[in-house]
């Protein structure tokens, strides 16, 4: 796959969430997609279109709103592709909390099979 394709599958999926159009992400990833998200306590693992569909809901419903910024998205050496930005979301304390996030993703024919959210540059 060329590194322009699988940037803008990325960015494309990045979007999507930002946007909250889960047809959208999940049209970007293989069917037995795996993502093992930031947020989640033991830092669950969720499978398939539905998992991540589940993940999108418990995050509606625990994090409630938020505002999530896709800053840049690039091609590693060894052809995984990060993107990265911001998410703000209520924090403990009930006011705004700032977290910069990389998505590293693996892409096979095209979709995204693999996708591990952690926080960015040691934060």
């Amino acid at each position: 796959m060329a590194e322009h394709d699988a940037v803008s599958v990325v960015r494309g999926m990045l979007e999507a969430q930002r946007d909250g159009r889960m047809d959208d992400v999940v049209a970007h990833m293989d069917p037995n997609v795996e993502w093992r998200p930031l947020t989640r306590p033991g830092r669950a693992l969720y499978r398939g279109h539905d998992g991540i569909r589940e993940m999108h809901d418990i995050d509606d419903q625990f994090l409630g709103p938020r505002y999530m910024t896709v800053e840049g998205v690039t091609v590693a050496d060894d052809g995984t592709v990060t993107g990265h930005g911001q998410l703000v979301q209520r924090g403990d304390d009930g006011e705004p909390s700032a977290v910069h996030y990389e998505a590293q993703c693996i892409l096979e024919d095209g979709l995204i099979v693999s996708v591990e959210t952690r926080k960015r540059g040691g934060e």
